[in-house]
């Protein structure tokens, strides 16, 4: 059975004529402005498809049928599976799905609290320390180890994953063959390469560069993305005032066209090819130059752009809940939060690549995703809503005619104890104990509680073991990825 996290309940701030208006100017722009796409099998696709290619300038334009077409051809909603199969998840509709960290650079020393690069075994800890918490349902390759040889790197990075979780699996990868690298690898955990395709094991992150241009690189991992029809991000990332116009109605637009693009161009490769609307757009302080990935402009990005998702009927995917913050803090905290909720309450399908993640989604650390698990954990609470349902209407009429007047107290009552579990939230680090006994126990804050959970797992938790052979298999495979040329 798929897994369910929560419920967006729709925040909305558009009209429909204004959606439909954000649409067609999106369509303007890639039939008037173009794209900057170079990889020889795209520009074939394109243009037999009716598109206006200049080779020249390398500018492909797309008429507006050609999009409109993709869109239709797109599913709605699609399954990505876990090697544990009580892991899967459906993404698409109304659900909202997370994921742990993604792609980070350094950490934060679980015991030195030294900010430092991360490293391969940093990977493989966070990886199984996802395995054993709830409310993360998705692994992202947590880590860009800085102790690996760059070549093969994401896929001596997937066999860190493959070996420490049962959950979904997302990464990215520089060629072709390395998505079939990804493929065998799980074919030799699971039995075969048809059992990974069919239950769509693994997916695939591909981020283009703003403004409105596709590299060579991530083309050749979409389109065989798109011919396995595997799980596809297409993703874009601009940044307000930089890499997009400064005004967040001009980010959107350009967004939207750019990630229309790579939505269309998986279509043409394998109509029916699974994609999501990926993006994390933010704003560049004009104070410093830096980008900020903790910015309110972001909770606007993905309310609005959850109703364009709605209205293509497409599943949705952003990195929120993010800080700027370079410590699990005050700041952290607060950012998070406030970045989180309302990309959840908007509907969006996964929020992906942020728990855990500190200094703009360039540092994580245990403690912090055992931190931002809670918090999952919080909004999850929020997104189920309250159940209005004749009978727990009818109980809860009963119990309080049973009650009222009697100066007793509804803690003692079976009703009392049948619904608690599924009506309040339980904190598992937050600290709700009175002061004097908080003080007696040491005054450990959340960090210090999260830090001594996060090690409790580590030495206790045995993620789904590999078949016989299977570790043996997998590393062929690496040695394979990281001698070819």
């Amino acid at each position: 059975m798929a897994r369910f996290f929560g419920k967006g309940r729709r925040l909305q701030y558009l009209t429909e004529e204004e959606v439909r208006a954000w649409h067609h100017e999106s369509l303007n722009v890639l039939e008037n402005v173009g794209v900057n796409i170079t990889y020889e099998p795209a520009l074939k696709l394109l243009e037999e498809a009716g598109c206006d290619l200049s080779r020249k300038e390398g500018i492909v334009r797309v008429p507006q049928h050609v999009v409109e077409k993709a869109l239709m051809l797109a599913p709605s909603r699609f399954v990505m599976g876990g090697r544990d199969p009580s892991w899967d998840v459906v993404v698409g509709g109304n659900n909202v799905h997370t994921t742990g960290s993604g792609n980070c650079v350094n950490v934060i020393d679980l015991a030195s609290g030294e900010f430092r690069p991360g490293t391969f075994r940093d990977l493989e800890e966070m990886v199984r320390l996802e395995d054993a918490l709830d409310n993360l349902e998705i692994c992202q390759n947590p880590i860009t180890p800085s102790d690996l040889p760059k070549n093969g790197l994401y896929v001596k990075a997937f066999e860190g994953m493959v070996k420490n979780t049962g959950k979904h699996l997302m990464n990215q990868a520089e060629s072709a063959a390395e998505v079939r690298d990804h493929v065998d690898m799980l074919a030799a955990a699971v039995g075969s390469r048809e059992e990974v395709l069919r239950r769509k094991l693994v997916s695939f992150v591909c981020c283009f560069k703003s403004p409105l241009i596709y590299g060579e690189m991530n083309c050749e991992v979409l389109f065989e993305c798109a011919k396995l029809g595997l799980p596809l991000l297409v993703e874009t990332d601009p940044i307000s005032g930089a890499t997009a116009p400064v005004t967040l109605a001009g980010v959107l637009i350009q967004q939207n066209a750019e990630l229309l693009f790579g939505i269309t161009l998986a279509q043409l490769v394998r109509p029916g090819a699974p994609v999501l609307y990926t993006h994390a757009p933010t704003v560049m302080d004009m104070r410093s130059g830096d980008v900020s990935e903790g910015c309110p402009e972001r909770c606007l990005y993905y309310i609005y752009c959850a109703q364009i998702c709605r209205y293509y009927d497409i599943p949705s995917c952003g990195v929120s809940g993010t800080t700027d913050s370079k410590l699990n803090d005050i700041q952290s905290g607060l950012e998070k939060a406030a970045t989180l909720l309302p990309t959840a309450l908007a509907g969006y399908n996964l929020i992906y690549s942020s728990a855990g993640t500190i200094n703009s989604v360039l540092a994580t650390s245990l403690e912090g995703i055992v931190v931002d698990d809670e918090l999952y954990g919080y909004v999850k609470h929020v997104l189920r809503g309250i159940d209005f349902s004749v009978e727990t209407i009818q109980g809860s009429a009963q119990v309080i005619g049973k009650v009222a007047h009697t100066g007793k107290s509804f803690l003692t009552e079976r009703h009392t104890k049948e619904n608690l579990r599924k009506e309040h939230w339980a904190p598992s680090i937050a600290d709700r104990r009175p002061y004097e006994i908080f003080a007696s126990a040491g005054k450990k804050g959340m960090l210090e509680a999260a830090r001594e959970k996060a090690k409790k797992i580590l030495a206790g938790h045995k993620p789904l073991p590999l078949p016989d052979g299977a570790q043996e298999k997998i590393g062929e495979i690496v040695e394979r990825a990281q001698h070819r040329k």
